[in-house]
């Protein structure tokens, strides 16, 4: 059996390096290092990688901000973590979603979309978002 060849692409410094996802669209390496709070992209076309300090997590909503009797800002803080217990639960709730989901119906989309759209477009369009076309 072959050894297998790793060759280290981008030289992050990240401490740990963890949760990496392969975005189809934009063709980039994403990837997380939770104890330094940053989030990497790595686009491999140009060789260019950056980080974005802090928690990536989604941005504070304006309709969350709300302010007491004397004038004082109260948003969440955004600290909420479960147990690893409820991790089975999740699982199950994706199975569930997963296995009522409906294979596409390959069925022919001509003119419901523009040809420019249709150009553009890189995903499956489901018939259900189609329909009121």
């Amino acid at each position: 059996m072959a050894t297998p060849e790793i060759t280290c692409v981008v030289d992050s410094k990240s401490r740990t390096g963890e949760g990496a996802v392969w975005d189809v669209a934009e063709q980039a390496l994403y990837w997380v290092d939770i104890p330094a709070g940053r989030l990497y992209r790595f686009d491999p076309a140009t060789g260019l990688w950056r980080h974005r300090e802090g928690p990536a997590e989604p941005p504070l909503r304006l309709r969350q901000v709300e302010y007491d009797a004397l004038g004082k800002m109260l948003y969440p803080r955004h600290k909420d973590h479960a147990p690893e217990s409820v991790l089975k639960c999740y699982l199950d709730e994706a199975r569930v979603v997963l296995q009522s989901a409906r294979p596409p119906s390959n069925e022919p989309i001509d003119d419901l979309v523009s040809a420019d759209f249709e150009h553009l477009r890189w995903f499956d369009l489901p018939q259900a978002c189609l329909a009121g076309s």
